[in-house]
Protein backbone atom coordinates (compact mmCIF):
# COMPACT_ATOMS: atom_id res chain seq x y z
CA UNK A 1 0.00 0.00 0.00
CA UNK A 2 1.03 3.97 -0.36
CA UNK A 3 2.02 3.58 3.43
CA UNK A 4 4.28 0.87 3.45
CA UNK A 5 7.16 2.88 4.34
CA UNK A 6 5.78 5.16 7.19
CA UNK A 7 7.50 3.10 10.08
CA UNK A 8 10.85 3.74 8.39
CA UNK A 9 10.24 7.24 7.63
CA UNK A 10 8.86 7.75 10.74
CA UNK A 11 12.13 6.57 12.38
CA UNK A 12 14.39 8.76 10.30
CA UNK A 13 12.33 11.86 11.32
CA UNK A 14 12.25 10.44 14.57
CA UNK A 15 16.18 11.53 14.62
CA UNK A 16 15.69 14.78 14.00
CA UNK A 17 12.86 15.74 15.96
CA UNK A 18 12.93 13.20 18.93
CA UNK A 19 10.81 15.38 21.14
CA UNK A 20 8.11 14.37 18.64
CA UNK A 21 8.71 10.79 18.95
CA UNK A 22 8.74 10.19 22.39
CA UNK A 23 6.03 7.55 22.09
CA UNK A 24 6.83 3.66 20.34
CA UNK A 25 8.23 4.21 16.99
CA UNK A 26 5.73 1.73 15.23
CA UNK A 27 3.79 0.04 17.38
CA UNK A 28 3.36 -3.22 16.00
CA UNK A 29 1.46 -5.36 18.46
CA UNK A 30 -1.47 -2.95 17.37
CA UNK A 31 -0.76 -3.42 13.93
CA UNK A 32 -0.63 -7.10 13.56
CA UNK A 33 -3.67 -7.49 16.13
CA UNK A 34 -5.68 -4.75 13.69
CA UNK A 35 -5.32 -7.62 10.73
CA UNK A 36 -5.96 -10.38 12.49
CA UNK A 37 -9.14 -9.42 13.89
CA UNK A 38 -10.10 -8.41 10.83
CA UNK A 39 -9.07 -11.49 9.03
CA UNK A 40 -11.33 -12.96 12.14
CA UNK A 41 -14.17 -10.89 11.19
CA UNK A 42 -13.49 -12.14 7.65
CA UNK A 43 -14.26 -15.60 8.48
CA UNK A 44 -18.22 -16.24 8.58
CA UNK A 45 -17.81 -20.30 7.92
CA UNK A 46 -15.35 -22.81 7.12
CA UNK A 47 -11.67 -23.51 8.47
CA UNK A 48 -9.26 -21.58 9.13
CA UNK A 49 -5.79 -21.49 10.14
CA UNK A 50 -4.45 -17.79 11.82
CA UNK A 51 -1.27 -17.77 13.07
CA UNK A 52 -0.52 -14.15 15.35
CA UNK A 53 3.31 -13.14 15.01
CA UNK A 54 3.54 -10.60 18.24
CA UNK A 55 7.49 -9.01 18.37
CA UNK A 56 7.25 -7.88 21.53
CA UNK A 57 8.14 -7.91 24.37
CA UNK A 58 11.66 -7.46 22.78
CA UNK A 59 14.12 -4.95 21.66
CA UNK A 60 13.53 -2.39 21.32
CA UNK A 61 11.82 -1.97 24.37
CA UNK A 62 9.24 0.62 23.46
CA UNK A 63 6.00 0.03 24.76
CA UNK A 64 2.95 2.45 24.15
CA UNK A 65 3.27 5.37 26.73
CA UNK A 66 -0.19 3.86 28.50
CA UNK A 67 2.01 0.97 29.73
CA UNK A 68 5.19 2.58 31.02
CA UNK A 69 4.38 3.14 34.43
CA UNK A 70 8.21 5.10 34.87
CA UNK A 71 10.41 7.76 34.08
CA UNK A 72 13.81 6.72 32.62
CA UNK A 73 17.34 8.51 30.58
CA UNK A 74 15.43 7.64 26.82
CA UNK A 75 12.75 8.53 25.10
CA UNK A 76 12.88 5.41 23.24
CA UNK A 77 14.72 2.52 24.80
CA UNK A 78 16.60 0.59 22.12
CA UNK A 79 19.93 -0.98 23.35
CA UNK A 80 20.66 -2.83 19.89
CA UNK A 81 20.83 0.63 17.41
CA UNK A 82 23.65 0.82 15.28
CA UNK A 83 24.04 4.23 16.58
CA UNK A 84 23.62 5.88 20.15
CA UNK A 85 20.18 7.00 20.12
CA UNK A 86 19.32 9.97 23.28
CA UNK A 87 22.35 8.60 25.19
CA UNK A 88 20.82 4.76 25.28
CA UNK A 89 24.43 2.85 25.18
CA UNK A 90 25.30 0.65 22.02
CA UNK A 91 24.95 -2.65 24.09
CA UNK A 92 26.46 -4.40 20.80
CA UNK A 93 29.62 -1.60 21.56
CA UNK A 94 30.24 -3.16 24.73
CA UNK A 95 28.35 -0.33 26.10
CA UNK A 96 26.56 -0.93 29.65
CA UNK A 97 23.26 -0.05 30.87
CA UNK A 98 23.51 1.45 34.54
CA UNK A 99 23.00 -0.35 38.09
CA UNK A 100 20.53 2.93 38.30
CA UNK A 101 18.77 2.25 35.13
CA UNK A 102 18.25 -0.94 35.06
CA UNK A 103 15.02 -0.74 36.67
CA UNK A 104 13.84 1.43 34.01
CA UNK A 105 14.63 -0.98 31.26
CA UNK A 106 12.61 -3.68 33.33
CA UNK A 107 9.32 -1.53 33.53
CA UNK A 108 9.51 -1.13 29.62
CA UNK A 109 9.40 -4.68 29.25
CA UNK A 110 7.12 -5.48 31.81
CA UNK A 111 5.23 -2.91 29.71
CA UNK A 112 5.17 -4.51 26.52
CA UNK A 113 4.20 -7.96 28.48
CA UNK A 114 0.66 -6.09 29.57
CA UNK A 115 0.05 -4.56 25.95
CA UNK A 116 0.90 -7.93 24.71
CA UNK A 117 -1.49 -9.33 26.96
CA UNK A 118 -4.21 -7.13 26.39
CA UNK A 119 -4.11 -7.76 22.69
CA UNK A 120 -4.58 -11.20 23.16
CA UNK A 121 -7.83 -11.03 25.19
CA UNK A 122 -8.86 -8.68 22.16
CA UNK A 123 -8.15 -11.74 20.09
CA UNK A 124 -9.66 -14.56 22.38
CA UNK A 125 -12.69 -11.73 22.66
CA UNK A 126 -13.18 -12.19 18.78
CA UNK A 127 -12.79 -16.00 18.54
CA UNK A 128 -15.47 -16.28 21.82
CA UNK A 129 -18.13 -17.42 19.36
CA UNK A 130 -16.54 -19.71 18.02
CA UNK A 131 -14.53 -20.85 21.22
CA UNK A 132 -16.17 -24.33 20.69
CA UNK A 133 -14.92 -25.48 17.29
CA UNK A 134 -11.23 -23.91 17.93
CA UNK A 135 -7.96 -24.35 19.11
CA UNK A 136 -5.88 -21.68 20.71
CA UNK A 137 -2.25 -21.85 21.13
CA UNK A 138 0.04 -19.39 22.49
CA UNK A 139 3.56 -19.76 22.96
CA UNK A 140 6.81 -18.14 22.87
CA UNK A 141 10.39 -18.77 21.06
CA UNK A 142 12.09 -17.39 23.79
CA UNK A 143 12.50 -16.16 27.14
CA UNK A 144 14.58 -12.46 27.97
CA UNK A 145 17.78 -12.06 30.55
CA UNK A 146 17.33 -8.60 32.09
CA UNK A 147 20.39 -8.96 34.29
CA UNK A 148 19.74 -12.09 35.96
CA UNK A 149 23.24 -13.12 35.58
CA UNK A 150 25.00 -10.48 34.69
CA UNK A 151 23.69 -10.58 30.78
CA UNK A 152 20.83 -8.80 28.81
CA UNK A 153 18.70 -9.91 25.93
CA UNK A 154 19.41 -13.88 24.89
CA UNK A 155 21.10 -16.10 22.68
CA UNK A 156 24.06 -15.80 24.57
CA UNK A 157 23.46 -17.94 27.95
CA UNK A 158 21.13 -20.72 28.58
CA UNK A 159 19.53 -19.88 31.82
CA UNK A 160 16.19 -20.81 32.94
CA UNK A 161 14.89 -17.60 31.78
CA UNK A 162 16.02 -17.47 28.49
CA UNK A 163 15.00 -21.11 27.65
CA UNK A 164 11.75 -21.78 29.53
CA UNK A 165 9.09 -20.46 27.60
CA UNK A 166 5.32 -20.73 27.45
CA UNK A 167 3.31 -22.83 25.62
CA UNK A 168 -1.02 -23.02 26.63
CA UNK A 169 -3.52 -24.47 24.37
CA UNK A 170 -7.14 -25.17 24.50
CA UNK A 171 -10.00 -26.11 22.32
CA UNK A 172 -12.11 -29.24 22.05
CA UNK A 173 -11.33 -32.01 23.59
CA UNK A 174 -8.44 -30.72 25.77
CA UNK A 175 -8.58 -31.43 29.31
CA UNK A 176 -7.20 -28.45 31.96
CA UNK A 177 -4.27 -29.23 33.31
CA UNK A 178 -0.49 -28.59 33.54
CA UNK A 179 1.87 -30.65 31.87
CA UNK A 180 5.27 -30.80 34.70
CA UNK A 181 7.52 -33.25 31.50
CA UNK A 182 9.98 -30.84 29.72
CA UNK A 183 8.51 -30.67 26.54
CA UNK A 184 9.91 -28.85 22.86
CA UNK A 185 9.10 -26.14 20.41
CA UNK A 186 9.52 -29.00 18.22
CA UNK A 187 6.08 -30.67 19.00
CA UNK A 188 4.17 -28.10 18.71
CA UNK A 189 3.02 -28.44 14.67
CA UNK A 190 2.88 -32.15 15.52
CA UNK A 191 0.61 -31.56 18.27
CA UNK A 192 -1.67 -29.12 16.39
CA UNK A 193 -1.54 -31.37 13.51
CA UNK A 194 -2.72 -33.83 15.69
CA UNK A 195 -5.54 -32.02 16.92
CA UNK A 196 -7.16 -31.45 13.35
CA UNK A 197 -6.60 -34.81 11.94
CA UNK A 198 -4.37 -33.39 9.57
CA UNK A 199 -1.17 -35.54 8.16
CA UNK A 200 2.08 -34.52 9.57
CA UNK A 201 5.55 -33.57 7.60
CA UNK A 202 7.43 -37.02 7.41
CA UNK A 203 10.26 -34.63 8.47
CA UNK A 204 9.74 -33.15 11.36
CA UNK A 205 11.37 -34.73 14.50
CA UNK A 206 8.70 -33.54 17.30
CA UNK A 207 5.85 -35.36 19.31
CA UNK A 208 2.70 -35.22 18.65
CA UNK A 209 1.21 -34.58 22.33
CA UNK A 210 -2.52 -34.73 21.64
CA UNK A 211 -2.80 -38.21 24.09
CA UNK A 212 -1.50 -36.57 26.76
CA UNK A 213 -3.91 -33.33 26.18
CA UNK A 214 -7.19 -34.90 25.40
CA UNK A 215 -6.49 -38.51 27.05
CA UNK A 216 -4.60 -38.97 30.45
CA UNK A 217 -1.40 -40.56 28.80
CA UNK A 218 1.84 -39.57 30.08
CA UNK A 219 4.25 -37.54 28.20
CA UNK A 220 6.27 -39.96 26.51
CA UNK A 221 10.02 -38.80 28.43
CA UNK A 222 12.68 -37.87 25.95
CA UNK A 223 15.51 -35.19 26.17
CA UNK A 224 15.18 -31.83 24.94
CA UNK A 225 17.39 -29.96 22.89
CA UNK A 226 17.98 -25.96 22.91
CA UNK A 227 20.93 -23.77 21.40
CA UNK A 228 21.97 -19.91 22.08
CA UNK A 229 23.98 -18.67 18.68
CA UNK A 230 24.67 -15.43 19.35
CA UNK A 231 28.01 -15.75 21.45
CA UNK A 232 30.26 -14.42 18.48
CA UNK A 233 31.30 -15.56 15.61
CA UNK A 234 34.32 -17.36 16.54
CA UNK A 235 32.72 -19.54 19.68
CA UNK A 236 31.22 -22.31 19.21
CA UNK A 237 27.15 -22.12 19.90
CA UNK A 238 26.37 -22.60 23.37
CA UNK A 239 24.19 -26.02 23.85
CA UNK A 240 22.25 -27.74 26.32
CA UNK A 241 20.02 -30.99 26.51
CA UNK A 242 16.95 -31.46 29.80
CA UNK A 243 16.63 -34.95 30.41
CA UNK A 244 13.97 -36.02 33.40
CA UNK A 245 13.88 -32.46 34.14
CA UNK A 246 17.51 -31.71 34.78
Amino acid sequence: GPFRHAPLLQNVASAWFPPLFEDCFNDSTSNVTDYALAYLRSQKKGKFFLWIFLMDPHAPVDPPTKYRTAEGPWPVFWPYAIQQRWGCPNVDAGETVSENDRPYVRSLYCGEARHVDDTVSAVLAAISPIADSTYVCFTSDHGEELWDHGFWGHGHSMYEEVVRTPWLIAGPRIRSQQITEAVSAVDLAPTLVGLTGASPDTSWIGKDLTPALCDVSAVPERPCFARGCMTGPQIDPLEMVVSKGR
